[in-house]
């Protein structure tokens, strides 16, 4: 009985060193330990907390306390808030539309406006 405890030990330890031999493919130890880069930066502070991303055709939108935007290809810039110094954390797409919630530093809700995406000029919807 002993004999075929090392014997399946000795099996799974065959097994496990031809099962991964796809040479073509990066190890994910050697990346980490290299910390090669999997991504470009795109312009995003690496401990921001994202509320959430949209998609609308090629642009992306994303709330993180500031409404930022990128198309595919390009890095993230900051969108201007209705009225200055106001924060978003939430972002919608509706018919087309760009819809942002947003309130002021001290917590109090501005409320939900809506925009063109491909021109941002913000409305106040009758939400509020």
């Amino acid at each position: 009985m002993k004999l075929l405890k090392y014997l399946f030990l000795v099996l799974i330890l065959i097994l496990s060193m031809v099962a991964c031999t796809d040479k073509s493919l990066s190890p994910i130890f050697f990346t980490l330990e290299t910390e090669r880069s999997l991504a470009a930066d795109r312009g995003l502070e690496d401990e921001m907390t994202i509320h959430e991303i949209v998609k609308v055709g090629t642009r992306y939108f994303a709330a993180g306390n500031t409404l930022f935007t990128r198309t595919e290809a390009g890095n993230w810039t900051t969108v201007s808030p209705p009225v200055a110094g106001a924060l978003c954390n939430t972002v919608e797409v509706f018919s087309g539309d760009l819809y942002a919630g947003f309130f002021t530093t001290g917590g109090t809700g501005l409320g939900l406006y809506r925009t063109d995406p491909s021109s941002i000029s913000w409305d106040n919807t009758a939400f509020n």
